[in-house]
């Protein structure tokens, strides 16, 4: 009597995964997923495609597209293959930083300026000196610079007798620059002092 068994399937692989439409990248067994800014990470559902016949999370089955995890600390799951055999992988999610990098708000001595895109405009009154102006400024950048010098809201000083750049750096690292004109508005004289 010839008994033949086929061993069972041990294929236990994760070949896809995605997280609320963001795609992880695979490298052997860690998968890292990079969200969106803003994402909350506390119950995040995976599209997973696998070669074994199941996976779990801390001993919870998981079903793709509708188990939720926290990942707020790496999740770790157990593949387990059609003949008994496991694997783990680890997924790695973090949260992309804020690519904001506006200047929301600009003055000059308390005269606001008008920003248009990345133009700001202000007119300040006839005769004053424009080499040495303070602005006021509110951003949703992480940093303003003009050349290499930090600029700081109320405190720094700069030279607008030509147009100041600024420079925006958002968290991310990418950066916005913002031209700032100054204009000094004509004499408003209008007296005839002798005749």
């Amino acid at each position: 009597t010839v008994t033949v068994t086929v061993a069972l399937n041990p294929a236990k692989a994760i070949t896809a995964y995605s997280l609320n439409g963001t795609p992880g990248v695979i490298v052997g067994e860690s998968i890292a997923v990079v969200m969106p800014y803003g994402t909350s990470v506390t119950a995040l559902i995976a599209t997973f495609t696998t070669t074994g016949a199941s996976a779990t999370v801390g001993g919870v089955v998981q079903v793709s597209t509708v188990t939720p995890n926290d990942f707020t600390n790496p999740v770790v799951y157990t593949v387990t293959a059609a003949d008994g055999t496991t694997t783990q992988y680890t997924v790695t999610v973090t949260v992309a930083l804020n690519p904001a990098k506006a200047i929301t708000a600009y003055s000059l001595d308390n005269i606001n300026g008008v920003i248009t895109g990345e133009s700001i405009a202000v007119t300040v009154p006839y005769g004053t000196s424009v080499t040495a102006l303070i602005a006021t400024f509110t951003t949703t950048g992480a940093s303003v610079a003009v050349g290499v010098t930090p600029q700081v809201s109320t405190v720094t000083p700069n030279d607008f007798t030509n147009p100041v750049v600024y420079t925006v750096t958002a968290a991310d690292g990418t950066t916005a620059q913002y031209t700032v004109t100054v204009t000094v508005a004509p004499s408003p004289a209008k007296a005839i002092t002798a005749y």
